[in-house]
């Protein structure tokens, strides 16, 4: 038995030996006819291809070997980049010119892929999250983020480390939004409300780097839903009549725009240390922390409804007032 295994070791050693052989001498063929000097052979989106460095650039090829005469050769890419990353899962690989980085998409799927490359960037990380891939860029020692797809930057670059960028997925018309409000707005950071949609997004701006909330539909002009006054807002659950603001440290209470409309308004002021939300036969009641201690408050009025003496969210007794939901006219 020991000796078939060693038969059969042999064997597979010799015919490997001879693939790798051949294989060596079809690259040293293909560089001859190419008048190139290196090759590396790989994946590209699923296809096997090859890079080649030519004139001190690398391009990509689809090469098919029928012996050392007989070589069809492909340009997928002529030789333009200081260096060429694999795909390696992702759907698009790295690019290098002149010590700066860009993206290249898939030349299989998008037929300008080369045309589209913008090597402008210093460094290029990629981070994949729940299935998506973000491409960090950095500019002038600072991070921001890029839509790697359209080629577009929706994040600028106003962070000092990368793991500071906040990560968004945008589609092509919340970029034309971007634009928009980085000039009407003067907003230096801008993101979207993925849960609701439609359009609503909180800015930052550029000069007092307080956020405000505002809504942008189709081009139309941007509706301001929360004024820029504050250090945070948090985003409108769904169907949220109020939300959490914050200035000075403290947290208040906003109502929604798309409840209330003209009728919206901060209508608990930014008090408190800290907040949790009851739900109760669909009504929601709201519990605050202030000066150490946990009371209820009425997020229509703005009135604390029990005294502030419980020093756990746990210690809290369930109020019996009614928590009325719309404004009296």
């Amino acid at each position: 038995m020991l000796s078939i295994v060693r038969s059969l070791l042999v064997t597979f050693l010799i015919l490997t030996s001879k693939f790798s052989f051949c294989q060596s001498d079809y690259d040293v063929a293909i560089l001859k006819k190419m008048k190139a000097k290196k090759i590396e052979w790989g994946y590209f989106g699923g296809d096997e291809v090859a890079k080649v460095y030519k004139n001190k650039k690398w391009g990509l090829y689809l090469i098919s070997v029928y012996d050392e005469k007989n070589i069809d050769i492909k340009a997928i890419i002529e030789p333009k980049f200081d260096s060429l990353g694999w795909f390696e899962e992702k759907p698009f690989a790295i690019v290098k010119n002149n010590n700066k980085y860009g993206i290249f998409l898939n030349p299989f799927e998008i037929e300008d892929s080369g045309d589209r490359v913008q090597c402008s960037f210093s460094k290029i990380k990629v981070k994949e999250q729940d299935g998506y891939y973000y491409t960090l860029i950095q500019e002038n020692n600072l991070w921001g983020l890029l839509d790697w797809f359209e080629q577009e930057i929706i994040i600028d670059c106003i962070f000092e480390t990368s793991d500071e960028v906040p990560l968004q997925t945008v589609s092509p018309w919340e970029i034309d939004i971007i634009k928009r409000a980085k000039k009407l707005l003067d907003c230096d950071l801008i993101l979207f409300d993925w849960v609701n949609g439609d359009g609503v997004f909180i800015g930052r701006n550029r000069a007092t780097k307080n956020w405000g909330m505002y809504q942008d539909l189709e081009g139309a002009e941007i509706k301001t839903i929360i004024p820029s006054n504050y250090e945070h807002i948090t985003f409108f659950s769904w169907n949220g009549k109020f939300t959490a603001v914050k200035q000075n440290g403290r947290i208040g209470f906003y109502l929604s725009r798309f409840s209330y409309g003209n009728q919206s308004k901060q209508s608990v002021p930014c008090i408190y240390e800290d907040y949790k939300l009851y739900e109760n036969n669909n009504v929601i009641k709201l519990a605050c922390l202030r000066d150490g201690y946990w009371g209820w408050v009425d997020w229509i009025t703005g009135e604390e409804r029990s005294e502030f003496k419980y020093e756990s969210k746990e210690d809290l007794v369930y109020p019996a007032y009614s928590q009325e939901e719309w404004i009296e006219e």
